[in-house]
């Protein structure tokens, strides 16, 4: 199941849990405080009664509260039409791309992976040590281009990067988002996987703007590593909203100049969407 069908499943459990908080609350302040039952005709709506009576202080406090909780859960969220939109949208920008170049075997080497800024990022993942995956010198506060959605897989991508300031930040995705131009393509990159010299990995990892820590750290986790990017910032309300970043085990992405026009086709429909988001 997509990311993007997990999300639209916990948006409505969400909406409905909402719902029924607030059902339960005036159900609550209907019979627990403006209706008296008569004793004689329903005991057990009496003792119903007395319950929420005896409960009332936490009720009241509990259930508004939740009712609040799940509505603001499913407003981060956003509503599942535009989600399922841009994922649409990304599934036939990879098309477009790789598909005349690669055929069917395009969708697990060459992905497109759409990253959001966010001031603040929880839980990077295991770039570095557990007890403190930020990297030395970061926080969680720091700055980071976080992987939201990605063509045509079931996952969104784990890979996080730093993104603190135009003198600190990591990834292609890092320097296409703080660039002047907004656009960074590489092409033509060593292959880094199994017994390869340290002075190639230092010169990837330097290329593609991580540490070589970093770099070494993904590939014990057996991560694959591209041998060429294409990242194009992405504004809305002339704001830089994150960047969608073109990775390939292919030493060139397929006409390049195509690539980025093909992305000013779909770039006004794809902002008016992450307005929303």
């Amino acid at each position: 199941m997509r990311p993007s069908q997990w999300r639209e499943i916990l948006y409505h459990v969400c909406r409905w849990c909402s719902w029924l908080f607030i059902f339960l609350t005036a159900l609550c302040g209907l019979f627990g405080v403006w209706l008296e039952p008569d004793p004689a005709g329903w005991p057990k709506l009496l003792k119903f009664h007395r319950l929420l009576q005896a409960n009332a202080d936490w009720l009241v406090t509990f259930l508004p509260v939740g009712a609040g909780g799940f509505a603001l859960i499913a407003a981060n969220l956003g509503e599942p039409w535009y989600w399922n939109s841009i994922q649409k949208l990304l599934d036939q920008f990879q098309r477009d791309v790789f598909d005349k170049a690669y055929g069917d075997d395009f969708a697990a080497d060459h992905r497109v992976t759409l990253y959001r800024f966010g001031k603040r990022c929880w839980w990077p993942g295991n770039r570095w040590r557990f007890w403190w995956p930020w990297g030395r010198g970061n926080r969680p506060w720091s700055g980071w281009l976080i992987p939201i959605l990605r063509a045509g897989e079931r996952s969104t991508g784990r890979t996080v990067f730093l993104a603190k300031g135009s003198g600190a930040f990591e990834g292609v995705a890092g320097a296409a988002f703080f660039s002047q131009r907004g656009v960074v393509e590489l092409k033509d990159l060593p292959d880094v996987h199994g017994n390869v010299a340290p002075d190639v990995r230092a010169d990837y990892a330097r290329t593609t703007f991580v540490p070589v820590q970093w770099l070494q750290s993904r590939l014990e986790r057996r991560r694959p590593c591209a041998k060429s990017f294409l990242a194009i910032r992405i504004e809305v309300n002339n704001r830089p909203w994150g960047v969608i970043m073109i990775d390939s085990r292919a030493e060139k992405i397929p006409a390049p100049q195509v690539t980025l026009h093909k992305f000013l086709s779909m770039r006004s429909a794809l902002e008016v969407l992450l307005e929303r988001a």
